[in-house]
């Protein structure tokens, strides 16, 4: 009897022991967030296209943290972002406005914080300072991006638009004296000349082209909770998180 008793207590503490091995930890829900070689430093840092840092990925590690989810950071070009927010590709695109995407099925953050869109110039040059004085000019612009301001004027060709992917490559064109000029965020274009020293080289025209808020786009099939999502992004917003994120990377 002892015997068999022994072993019904070998076999239960085996069948124990067996049961925690094999028991797997359940995989952590994770939310698919966008980004690309259009969010320039320091929306996004970059390396092999793969983000490293930068205010997305900031913004990203916060919402991740409070919902207790794993993140998966899409590499993707700008013309994509709809399509994939349509179809459930992407859970959440940061750096937006609904200017820029106009599916009405999109979700969308309360304003995060505002922006600017400039003109950049080589310094010395006469100063734009009406939206005429940019007419017959080669204008700088980022593929896939709107411009509500300027849409009409490029439209009818009395500002010639030229198309790249990034603000860096704006940069190098207008140094090269291939463009007369370019536009972009007021962010995006002060943190570059922080970083390059060259802000003597280039100066920000007087015309203002448009001021708008940026928010965060949310898919209509996203898998995580619409409602979770948009608690924590107008949390972190209302609490002042998100103005620490920026402040951190613009110097004043």
């Amino acid at each position: 009897m002892a015997n068999i008793l022994s072993i019904k207590a070998l076999l239960t503490t085996t069948f124990l022991i067996f049961s925690v091995f094999c028991t797997k930890t359940p995989a952590r829900e994770h939310i698919n967030i966008g980004y690309g070689v259009n969010n320039s430093p320091p929306y996004a840092l970059i390396e092999q296209e793969q983000l490293t840092g930068g205010v997305i990925y900031d913004i990203a590690v916060q919402v991740a943290k409070e919902l207790g989810l794993d993140i998966n950071f899409v590499f993707l070009p700008r013309t994509r972002v709809e399509q994939y927010l349509l179809d459930g590709t992407l859970d959440v695109y940061f750096i937006s406005n609904p200017k820029w995407i106009t599916a009405p099925e999109i979700i969308w953050s309360e304003p995060m914080f505002d922006e600017q869109n400039v003109i950049v110039q080589l310094s010395g040059e006469q100063d734009y300072t009406k939206l005429s004085d940019l007419y017959e000019k080669r204008i700088g612009t980022v593929h896939g991006y709107i411009y509500p301001a300027l849409t009409a004027a490029f439209e009818r060709q009395d500002i010639y638009r030229s198309d790249v992917k990034s603000l860096q490559d704006n940069f190098q064109r207008l140094d090269k004296g291939w463009i007369d000029g370019f536009v972009g965020s007021d962010i995006l274009i002060h943190h570059a000349l922080q970083k390059s020293g060259e802000d003597e080289r280039f100066q920000i025209a007087s015309y203002l082209v448009s001021r708008h808020d940026i928010r965060t786009a949310i898919s209509p099939k996203s898998k995580v909770s619409v409602a979770k999502l948009l608690s924590v992004i107008n949390r972190l917003t209302s609490d002042g998180v998100i103005d620490k994120i920026l402040a951190g990377y613009i110097e004043h």
